[in-house]
């Protein structure tokens, strides 16, 4: 009796799982045209509904050799198991893959959309980058030009500035040397005007000397004249 019962047992589990595995699953119409949904397990029975390939229902429990099925719509019946399948029919898969290849394409499209938005941007950044580069490189033309000149400008100053060190000797004595002729210009410059204001008081002197030696003669003549008169007129008498 024990035994039977175990048996019993394990042949009610059994059962139980095949039942619940076919319970709750997706399955797909066959690879047929049409199947009709019927409202009690038997092709006797009327017919609710057709369904065509490909269409998903969910399998409810199993009775003789149907499948009690839902659909998506909610509408409840039986289909015989043999127009039933877990693998997804060839149109079902058709219509996935085409779907999915839509679904590539667009997105194709789109990235070929912002690679082309991406090369503009890159080009514009490019020409950005050519014209602000060109921009630098006049500059650095540029400053290289200055830097030559500054260059040659330093030459020239050292080089003046070494001929001015090496005459910094001469220039003391050209100071002295000037400055003794200066003195001597001074002293000869001291000595005209003495000879000349001694000159002027010379020449005040002769003016006089003459001056009083002219009118001295003239009058030892007016002297002599009046005398001479005057004994001619005593003879006279």
């Amino acid at each position: 009796m024990r035994c039977l019962r175990f048996a019993f047992i394990f042949v009610c589990v059994f059962f139980f799982l095949s039942t619940s595995e076919a319970v709750a699953q997706t399955r797909y119409v066959s690879d047929v045209l049409i199947v009709s949904l019927r409202d009690a397990p038997s092709n006797n029975y009327h017919s609710i509904k057709t369904l065509k390939t490909g269409t998903p229902v969910e399998t409810i429990s199993e009775e003789d050799g149907f499948y009690k099925v839902r659909t998506k719509d909610g509408l409840e019946g039986y289909i015989a198991k043999q127009y039933l399948t877990l693998d997804i029919p060839k149109p079902v898969i058709i219509k996935r893959l085409k779907a999915d290849l839509d679904k590539a394409l667009k997105r194709i499209d789109k990235l070929k959309s912002e690679l082309t938005q991406e090369k503009d941007s890159l080009s514009d950044s490019l020409n950005a980058e050519e014209v602000k580069n060109a921009a630098l490189l006049k500059q650095l033309n540029g400053a290289r030009e200055t830097l030559a000149k500054i260059k040659k400008d330093k030459a020239e100053i050292v080089a003046r500035y070494e001929t001015l060190v090496r005459d910094s000797g001469h220039i003391v004595d050209v100071i002295n040397e000037r400055d003794r002729l200066s003195s001597e210009v001074d002293a000869l410059k001291n000595k005209v005007d003495a000879l000349e204001e001694k000159n002027s008081a010379l020449l005040r002197t002769g003016v006089i000397k003459w001056f009083l030696a002219g009118g001295g003669v003239l009058l030892i003549g007016w002297m002599i004249g009046r005398i001479s008169r005057k004994h001619r007129s005593s003879l006279s008498y």
